[in-house]
């Protein structure tokens, strides 16, 4: 029998896709998006799907403007980044650091699936940064300011385990996927994997490489541009976390009549909305700049 939805996140996933098949067993209380005040919020099945649609749809813009990056990429990247947070480390413990447990996942995982047109270490590191402002922090909040960012983990996981029950978040993905996103193809090699790994060794050397640029120079701005699309997708599937009225693409309604008035739509925003960093993200820079050109004149 289904259940009654409640969370903020679940709603606004079903009223993009319709019913959900985790409706028949909700698991949102064991595996939460978010803690608040040590108290666990969200849910990290509705999050990372959002997220997932979040990535496809501006895929078209990805393809055209980050021509280094493949959709699959993307995609993988997305479908791992928050993986962490399925981890005992996170849940049990209050790990802070879910990102580098995503990240040492990720790296492992995707090695052992095999992917040809993807490099693990790529992946791994964009999903590291995409939570990098905790660790400059540190990096600044530091006696010496020659500390490197690596140096802000303070307990580095040498064993990573999968909390109890992981498999059953994983497995409504793979549903949902199958079924709503048709994305089969490209995740459930991956997600296969993660389905049948407990737990995770790491190896020192496995968070040096994750938190340098070991390998070159050219890697750069391949997982940088990763980086900044996964901050772009968490950023928007997250706004949903703040009521089922505030998911950015609901609130993006009430500009619309400034849809071709672009700094009057930033200057709106910033007026009005209470987080305006997620719809500021729509706005593109040309058109402001054309915008005042066009006033100059």
């Amino acid at each position: 029998m289904a259940q009654a939805l409640s969370v903020p996140e679940c709603l606004t996933l079903r009223d993009q896709l319709g019913p959900l098949p985790c409706e028949r067993s909700c698991i949102a209380g064991l595996f939460p998006s978010y803690f608040e005040k040590g108290s666990p919020k969200g849910c990290w099945l509705a999050h990372t799907t959002l997220s997932l649609l979040e990535v496809l749809r501006i895929k078209e813009a990805l393809l055209h403007s980050h021509k280094r990056l493949s959709l699959e990429e993307v995609l993988l990247a997305t479908l791992l980044h928050d993986i962490g947070k399925l981890t005992k480390d996170y849940l049990l413990e209050a790990y802070p650091y879910h990102n580098l447990l995503s990240a040492i996942i990720a790296l492992k995982s995707l090695k052992s699936a095999d992917i040809p047109v993807v490099d693990p270490l790529i992946i791994a590191r964009a999903i590291f940064l995409h939570h990098e402002y905790r660790h400059w922090r540190s990096v600044f909040q530091a006696e010496y300011l020659n500390v490197h960012i690596i140096d802000s983990i303070k307990k580095r996981k040498l064993r990573v385990i999968m909390a109890e029950g992981f498999e059953k978040p994983l497995g409504y993905l793979k549903e949902i996927i199958r079924e709503k996103l048709r994305l089969r193809e490209a995740l459930f090699p991956v997600l296969n994997n993660l389905i049948m790994q407990k737990g995770y060794r790491a190896k020192p050397e496995d968070y040096q490489k994750i938190a340098s640029i070991s390998g070159g120079w050219s890697m750069v701005p391949k997982f940088l541009s990763l980086y900044w699309i996964l901050q772009l997708v968490d950023n928007r599937a997250a706004s949903a976390r703040e009521g089922a009225n505030a998911y950015w693409a609901y609130r993006l309604v009430r500009y619309k009549e400034l849809s071709d008035k672009p700094c009057a739509l930033a200057r709106a925003i910033l007026d009005n909305d209470k987080n305006p960093h997620v719809l500021l993200t729509l706005i593109r820079p040309r058109k402001l700049r054309e915008e005042a050109l066009r006033d100059g004149e």
